[in-house]
């Protein structure tokens, strides 16, 4: 077994302690009340197409409101396509997220909305979104990919006050947060709104809560956003069925040197939702020592973490400080290419799912 030490600069734990990216990061997308402002194998710079809503939606829905949107769909070479066919990659970094989720093991009866948007692709899956670059691409096998910090990289001279030590051991330039003005989602009952705070040390869209009903009965999601830095879109999808999951061996994801582990759930039949299982190693002082991400279709009823993959992973596991939030999302969700950032609006429900490596 591996165990991974993560060697981490002042600089970095800097950036991840706040929420942002340059002295600034603004808020987490992956959930937890004090966590959510988070919010997912490869490293790729290639821009993805919009995923497609329920065939059900209406024509209104369907519409893009963005007509000045630079959308493109690039050619899938077969080294970039899954070996798992119900599986499907969500290992890019993306510019900005809009997500509306619900984490029905401790209320069903809220939801969260959380945005983030930022100049370059960013990692918004652990305590605070995080460089990219910090990591690298270990092992990619079936539906999951292992993304592991070098614990080697080291910057001679030093990097600059707004630049960070990439896993190349090149300087590069923290992200910028953006606003794209007032978010407003709705729902067939509800909307509500959230602005973008300037804040100099926590600049970004605080986590507001939303009703629930509409995101339990399966309601059309809209996001719209009124446009700044990043021009103004709309974007809509249709939420995705609710499941009663319970993760692994009661929201623990044991992961074995010597076998296979398998995420289990019952398909609801609808091929337009996915299963994206987050599984983060490290404390949120820091970016996460490596993350794990497996992601399917609903149809294909479990995720396997192939024992390769598994080797890689840091020991997890037993109490810890404040660790990084590890989560599997069941999922509806749509993609923009917004000025040339990729943007998305998730509609989700999202259930523990801790980690032990030992």
């Amino acid at each position: 077994m591996k165990k991974i030490i993560f060697a981490v600069f002042s600089v970095l734990l800097m950036a991840a302690c706040s929420n942002t990216t340059n002295s600034s990061n603004d808020g987490n997308t992956l959930p937890d009340t004090d966590e959510i402002n988070d919010e997912q194998s490869d490293l790729s710079n290639d821009e993805a197409a919009d995923n497609t809503p329920d065939e059900d939606l209406s024509d209104e829905v369907l519409t893009e409101s963005d007509e000045t949107a630079d959308e493109t769909t690039d050619e899938i070479t077969d080294e970039e396509i899954p070996d798992d066919p119900g599986a499907i990659d969500r290992g890019e970094p993306v510019h900005g997220r809009v997500i509306l989720q619900s984490y029905p093991e401790s209320d069903k009866n809220s939801a969260w909305i959380s945005a983030n948007f930022y100049d370059k692709p960013m990692r918004l899956d652990a305590f605070s979104p995080f460089q990219p670059s910090i990591q690298k691409l270990g092992l990619k096998k079936g539906a999951c990919s292992i993304f592991i910090a070098d614990i080697n990289a080291a910057c001679n001279p030093q990097c600059g006050n707004d630049e960070f030590c990439n896993a190349e051991s090149k300087c590069e330039k923290f992200s910028v947060s953006q606003s794209a003005g007032k978010i407003t989602v709705s729902d067939t009952d509800a909307e509500v709104s959230m602005d973008y705070s300037p804040d100099e040390w926590f600049p970004g869209y605080y986590q507001t809560e939303f009703p629930a009903d509409g995101l339990y009965s399966q309601a059309v999601i809209t996001a719209s956003a009124a446009g700044e830095t990043l021009p103004a879109f709309t974007m809509s999808v249709k939420a995705p069925k609710y499941s009663d999951i319970t993760v692994g061996d009661n929201g623990t994801v044991n992961l074995y040197d010597d076998k296979n582990t398998e995420i289990k759930w019952t398909p609801d039949g609808n091929d337009n939702a996915e299963m994206l299982l987050i599984i983060n190693f490290g404390w949120h002082g820091a970016p996460p020592e490596a993350t794990i991400i497996c992601s399917a279709k609903d149809s294909a009823g479990k995720i396997v973490i192939d024992k390769d993959i598994s080797v890689l992973a840091p020991l997890a596991g037993g109490p810890s400080l404040f660790p990084h939030g590890s989560y599997l999302f069941k999922m509806t969700s749509v993609r923009k290419v917004i000025d040339g950032k990729n943007i998305e609006l998730w509609a989700a429900f999202v259930y523990g799912a801790n980690p032990v490596h030992e």
